[in-house]
């Protein structure tokens, strides 16, 4: 066994061998200095990749730009828009006037129809005051209701009936000129009557039964929005 066992003195020499070897070889600092050098950068393009889908996919595509009333009640929104004819510019101011519970609807000739019921939910009807020019693009709009509680709810004229017109924002009886999607899917408005200056709609929302709507956001075009106080609603 004495045989096997190497001399003192060699174990000695591979040991001082071994501890040489420690103090001439790189340190981690040393063998991974490139890799640092490349990691702020590298931190830096993940940053702002992360940024830029950010700004693209949410932030572009998002309503973010409130126009709120000057005066407390009316609120003008300008912005710029682009269909098949070309560039424009829409202008239109609104208020809420009114804003009440109800339990039956005017369909789209005139008649009163009950509200369907649903537990745990009441219907509004918010009364929108509009001034624009007639000859301004006013279809197409899409609205939600802020509550008492901050609860964000979106709101349709389908809520109450198929049967009323999807274009909330305007009169069903002379909407307007519309959207230009082409020759294919163009709109002949020259046969319709002329949309009014000034004229309400009722815009329909059905909210839970806690629920008291307190802003009502009206858009066409992100990422501006038309934001309107509510007046006290009446139960």
């Amino acid at each position: 066994m004495s045989d096997l066992t190497p001399p003192e003195d060699t174990i000695v020499e591979q040991e001082q061998e071994q501890a040489q070897e420690w103090r001439t070889a790189p340190g981690w600092w040393r063998r991974n200095r490139w890799a640092l050098i490349a990691m702020p950068l590298v931190l830096a393009l993940v940053l702002a990749l992360g940024g830029y889908r950010l700004y693209t996919f949410w932030w572009q595509q998002d309503l973010h730009e409130a126009v709120r009333p000057q005066d407390g009640t009316v609120a003008t929104l300008t912005q710029a828009w682009r269909d098949a004819d070309g560039d424009h510019t829409r202008t239109v101011s609104a208020r809420v006037v009114g804003a009440q519970q109800i339990i039956v609807f005017k369909d789209s000739e005139g008649a009163l129809q009950p509200v369907d019921r649903m537990d745990g939910t009441s219907v509004w009807a918010l009364t929108l005051e509009v001034e624009a020019d007639p000859d301004q693009v006013l279809s197409g709009c899409s609205y939600e209701v802020v509550d008492n509680r901050g609860r964000i709810t979106t709101g349709s004229p389908h809520t109450i009936a198929f049967s009323l017109s999807a274009d909330a924002c305007v009169p069903a009886s002379t909407p307007g000129p519309q959207y230009q999607m082409g020759e294919l899917w163009g709109f002949d408005d020259e046969e319709s009557a002329p949309r009014p200056q000034t004229y309400t709609v009722p815009l329909y929302i059905r909210l839970v039964s806690d629920a008291v709507p307190t802003e009502l956001r009206i858009s066409w075009e992100v990422p501006k929005y038309l934001a309107l106080p509510v007046p006290a609603a009446a139960p």
